[in-house]
């Protein structure tokens, strides 16, 4: 007889607890999917075991006992634990953290196996010799693979600086270690290139993708593919931080900047905690790779949370573009109102005038940023989520980019009667008008 505390699929805040029950299997364990009694009506339930015992410290009246074990799905021990961090981490239940582990879909009733990229060839290029840089780069990791000591490396290299291939260079020694790696990419879309690039050099039957643009067929066969250890490589999205891998020696987060390596969906996680926790539990090495690092990253590599490793050369040794930062006070200053500096419409001028083409990037939507009134100081507000209206010429009226509430531009100020509103700040619709009359 052993006895089993569960965490109930309820989807009820208020059954978010560990659940004790009786199991006549001797072989049950932590991570096993059961089928159980639950509540008064003593429908079936399914729950997930977190802890197992030989015995309990009190007598329970009216216990329940496990109805049945699910042979398919199950979780590691590891990928509980990992669970139960989740829930204190992020406040979310015990099921949440749960389902960032399990399988979506069904496996096929014809048996057929879905695999996705099954057709690719993959990237057969030659390999090409290793910079000194790169060089340099794998000599300060690598025997922290071979000694199976766990830390975090940021690799800050300029676009073009042979990161990936550093990247294929640890994997190799992971694996020859026999352990396996994750590689996460910031975007689906670039998931297709870094397989092409993997299938290449470590064939496909080692590599297993996991996305949310994946069919729910593929995702259930690619999900029990990992569990049963048939591949060793992972590549995905941010969920597959949450690949049902053991024995995991190394974590990689490409472009580690991006913001989509954080949730907003619930469980609201951020990737590189979850990939942090999940390597320290293998002693596993955590990889950061980017152009421009984060913030946070740039600064836990300079208090020496981080090792950082500096790739300054493009690979193929081509130059990097120049880039010039202008004063815009100083333009101001020297009677150029525009929204543009004189070095930059010189610029513009100098690739029309060859034929070539201009790209000017914004990241602000509508034609003028926010609505002010210059004499009380009065800013338009939607009143929904508290933000600045973006003026929209086409629409005549002021948006909500939040939620898109749309309100139209007031004669007057609403909160002095002033009739000195205006609109004001530099969004794309400007940028486009004012450089179609230039």
């Amino acid at each position: 007889m052993k006895y089993v505390n569960v965490a109930i699929d309820n989807n009820n805040d208020n059954t978010d607890n560990l659940y004790t029950y009786g199991s006549d299997a001797d072989n049950i364990a932590v991570g096993n999917k059961v089928l159980v009694p639950f509540a008064r009506g003593n429908r079936f339930k399914t729950g997930y075991v977190f802890e197992v015992m030989d015995s309990l410290g009190e007598e329970i009246k009216g216990l329940k006992y496990i109805e049945s074990v699910d042979e398919e799905i199950s979780l590691s021990a590891e990928m509980m634990d990992t669970c139960r961090w989740m829930r204190k981490r992020y406040l979310c239940r015990y099921i949440d953290g749960i389902n960032c582990f399990t399988p979506v879909g069904n496996a096929s009733k014809r048996g057929k196996k879905r695999v996705p990229y099954k057709n690719m060839e993959g990237d057969k290029s030659p390999i090409k010799e290793l910079t000194a840089e790169q060089t340099a780069a794998l000599e300060v990791m690598d025997p922290y693979i071979k000694k199976q000591q766990h830390d975090i490396f940021l690799i800050h290299g300029v676009t073009g600086s042979g990161k990936t291939e550093i990247y294929i260079r640890l994997i190799d020694s992971v694996l020859e270690s026999g352990r396996n790696a994750i590689v996460m990419v910031p975007e689906i879309s670039l998931t297709t290139q870094v397989i092409e690039r993997f299938i290449g050099r470590f064939g496909q039957e080692k590599i297993a993708v996991l996305h949310s643009r994946l069919s729910q067929g593929e995702r259930y066969d690619e999900w029990v593919r990992i569990r049963t250890g048939q591949v060793r490589i992972v590549i995905g999205a941010r969920s597959a931080v949450f690949a049902p891998l053991d024995h995991i020696g190394i974590i990689i987060m490409d472009e580690e900047h991006e913001s989509t390596y954080k949730s907003d969906m619930s469980p609201k996680y951020d990737t590189l905690e979850v990939a942090i926790k999940r390597a320290k539990n293998f002693n596993g090495l955590v990889v950061l790779g980017s152009a421009p690092p984060s913030v946070v990253s740039t600064y836990r590599a300079e208090q020496g949370i981080y090792k950082k490793v500096v790739l300054k050369e493009r690979y193929n040794q081509v130059a990097l573009p120049q880039i010039e930062i202008v004063d815009m006070r100083e333009e101001l200053k020297s009677g150029n109102k525009s929204i543009f500096s004189r070095l930059l419409y010189n610029e513009m001028q100098a690739c029309l005038k060859e034929n070539q083409q201009v790209i000017l990037f914004l990241n602000r939507r509508g034609y003028s940023t926010f609505i002010s009134c210059r004499e009380c100081g009065y800013v338009m507000k939607c009143p929904e989520c508290g933000i600045s209206l973006t003026y929209h010429k086409a629409e005549n009226a002021a948006v909500c980019h939040y939620c898109g509430k749309t309100e139209p531009l007031p004669a007057v100020c609403p909160e002095c009667g002033s009739k000195y509103i205006r609109h004001f700040g530099t969004g794309t619709e400007k940028v486009e008008e004012i450089t179609a009359e230039m």
